[in-house]
């Protein structure tokens, strides 16, 4: 079975084709793409933490809120940030903002 786009890439790519977009819209989105391929998807809760982390590191600005027929809340669309359309912290995000993994890890030593 392929593998799809990492979840940052897949967000990116997301965001640069359809301008804005809110936490769920996206969610579906890769979860229909990975379905296509026969892979797993992140729950919602995994997912909206992700967007959290791509916030925090600036990747992604938060565009306003809309209210919705349906819903409670008023949805919060996201765009990219211009000028962070070429950063490499889209492969890896969680991993530049705690600064953990790779080889930058060391192991524990047991006594």
């Amino acid at each position: 079975m392929p593998w799809g786009l990492p979840t940052g890439l897949f967000i990116r790519d997301y965001l640069m084709t359809h301008r804005h977009a809110y936490v769920e819209e996206m969610w579906r989105g890769l979860k229909n793409e990975r379905k296509l391929h026969g892979n797993r998807w992140p729950s919602y809760r995994s997912f909206r933490n992700y967007v959290y982390v791509l916030r925090k590191l600036g990747l992604i600005e938060f565009e306003g809120e809309r209210k919705s027929k349906g819903t409670a809340y008023p949805r919060r669309y996201y765009r990219i940030n211009p000028n962070a359309a070429n950063d490499p912290r889209w492969a890896s995000p969680q991993r530049a903002l705690f600064n953990v993994g790779g080889a930058t890890r060391k192991k524990k030593r047991r006594l």
